[in-house]
Parts: C-alpha cells; sequence; structure tokens
C-alpha cells in the first residue's frame, strides 16, 4: 500500500543514444584534424669505386695518435707542431681531409687534444676506427 505522503523515486535513466553520437562526432573530428605523416627519404649520391679514389685515399694525410706518441703520414711529430706541419701539406687546397687513426690505449683527453690540432690547421677532420 502506498501511503498519500512517499514519494517516488525518479529512475536515473541515460541516454546512451546521445553518446554513440558524440564518439563518432570526436573520431570524425580527429581525422579530419589530423595532419598525415609523408614517408620522405634521403636520397643520396653514393660515390663509385674508380682508381681515382683508391689513389686519393693513398695520397690523404693520415694522423695516428696512441698515448705515446703521434704520427703524421707515418713520420713522429710532436703534438705542438702538429697543425704547423699538416698546413704545410694541406697548402692552399680547402676542405682536405686529413683521417685520423685512433690507438686502443689513447686517452679521451689526448683524443680531443689531437682532433683540435686537425681542426687548428684548417683540415677536414675524418675519423676512422683502430686498425
Amino acid at each position: 500500500m502506498k501511503t498519500a505522503g512517499a514519494k517516488r523515486k525518479p529512475h536515473a535513466d541515460f541516454p546512451f543514444i546521445a553518446l554513440a553520437d558524440i564518439a563518432w562526432q570526436i573520431i570524425i573530428f580527429f581525422l579530419l584534424g589530423a595532419t598525415f605523416a609523408r614517408t620522405t627519404s634521403l636520397n643520396i649520391d653514393l660515390p663509385g669505386s674508380s682508381e681515382d679514389s683508391a689513389q686519393k685515399m693513398d695520397e690523404s694525410i693520415t694522423v695516428q695518435a696512441s698515448s705515446t706518441a703521434v704520427t703524421l703520414n707515418g713520420k713522429s711529430v710532436d703534438l705542438s707542431t702538429l697543425p704547423a706541419k699538416i698546413k704545410e701539406l694541406i697548402g692552399t687546397k680547402k676542405n682536405e681531409p686529413v683521417v685520423f687513426l685512433s690507438a686502443a690505449d689513447l686517452t679521451f683527453q689526448r683524443s680531443c687534444e689531437v682532433m683540435l690540432a686537425i681542426q687548428q690547421s684548417g683540415g677536414l677532420l675524418v675519423l676512422q676506427g683502430e686498425k
């Protein structure tokens, strides 16, 4: 029996159809607003092997360094005179590559000093691993 003074509790009713409409609108918004990444490739002209390039590698300036000695094209040099001697070999050429070969016992500090000397000489530093 119901009493006259008792109120009925309303049922919680949520319109789920509206959620589907909102979800579709959000999906469409993001699809239209998104920028799609374009795949771009880097085109590099790879050098061919020729006798000229092999000859240039044989004629290149090479600095070998270890923890005790520095050699320039096979001749022992002092680190303080290295920039001047490289400048002599480079002459008036621009961007002449200077290959830097490091020994296994070469310390980081010494390596930085040799690379700085090569850069001060005006040569183009080319790093190469241990032989």
